[in-house]
């Protein structure tokens, strides 16, 4: 068993007496809150966030549907392993022995972290720091006892969570991009950091509702078309339809556990979709999937922003390092 042990030490809040940050501080509440309301009123919106990083990488390409589908895939079964730790934990008392738990299974090897962890966390529990910044101080007390490991960003993504909820931050789970973590990954810590931080949190808060109402828009349109086609009325209600419409892609199989179709009733969806035009059949192994082509093309055909800007983890991390 590898055991990991940090210096239990009070973080020094004073870096946060600045005016700068306080009022980058305001701004980000101001986007967070809205950014929070809209992943309450559109349901399944975690799932559309899920596949956000994949969208937007620049290692992909936005041209070629086929290749952008299969990294889409990869990306959407690793968020499933995400999201199931999450679930997991998501209301037992986060400590030590949760955050061991984590660390083992995503590392597959048995992991413990001392109690030093808790008085931390503890310590930080009872600071009286807007609850935004005890999140950055929450992945920085974290980061001494989880930098050495090899998937230390997939693990940031999972409690980052998990503390959100502990402070009341969080109405659903969700998984912010890989370079987020990365650019408090760093051993320097100054007002620029501190900066740098609200602004990323504030982007993507932003590009998260932007996407979400993008997508939620060009999806009513389809659906009124829908709606119009007899062969689909009676089959996409408007719980189904979204649900269907906002993952990238779909089995047979995963229609009958959500709706409790039967196999004919959901084959027989899924082949007019596809002869629609909307979805295409890809076949993995021996499991046949049906790859939401429509939510692909909608970002493939560039009417949207992609925000290769502010998901630049060098830009970000050369900042901190040069200051």
């Amino acid at each position: 068993m590898l055991k990991c042990i940090a210096m239990n030490r009070n973080f020094n809040i004073e870096i946060f007496d600045n005016i700068n940050i306080l009022k980058e501080l305001a701004k980000t509440w101001n986007v967070f809150l809205h950014f929070r309301i809209c992943c309450v009123s559109l349901k399944n919106s975690e799932y559309l966030l899920s596949i956000l990083s994949s969208i937007v990488n620049k290692n992909y390409s936005y041209k070629n549907v086929e290749a952008l589908s299969n990294n889409m895939i990869n990306e959407y079964n690793s968020k499933h392993a995400d999201f199931y730790l999450i679930n997991k934990y998501i209301n037992k008392n986060y400590d030590n022995k949760v955050l061991s738990e984590i660390v083992s299974s995503i590392e597959g090897k048995e992991v413990y972290i001392t109690e030093d962890y808790n008085k931390d966390i503890d310590y930080l529990d009872n600071l009286d720091l807007d609850p935004i910044l005890k999140l950055l101080v929450f992945q920085r007390i974290s980061y001494d006892y989880l930098k050495n490991y090899k998937n230390c960003i997939n693990i940031f993504k999972i409690i980052f969570n998990l503390y959100s909820k502990r402070i009341k931050l969080l109405d659903n789970p969700i998984l912010y991009p890989d370079a987020f973590f990365q650019i408090n990954m760093v051993d320097h810590f100054n007002h620029e950091s501190v900066i740098i931080y609200l602004k990323f949190l504030r982007d993507i808060c932003l590009y998260g509702m932007e996407t979400i109402n993008f997508v939620y828009d060009n999806l009513n349109i389809l659906k009124s078309k829908l709606d119009k086609d007899k062969k689909f009325k009676s089959i996409l209600k408007t719980k189904s339809f979204f649900i269907i419409f906002m993952t990238p892609y779909i089995k047979i199989v995963d229609l009958m556990e959500l709706f409790k179709w039967k196999r004919d009733k959901a084959a027989r969806l899924l082949l007019r979709l596809k002869n629609e035009g909307l979805f295409f059949e890809l076949k993995i192994k021996k499991e046949k999937l049906y790859i939401n082509k429509y939510l692909i093309d909608l970002f493939a055909k560039g009417k949207h922003n992609k925000p290769d800007d502010f998901l630049s983890k060098k830009t970000a991390t050369k900042k901190i390092k040069e200051s």
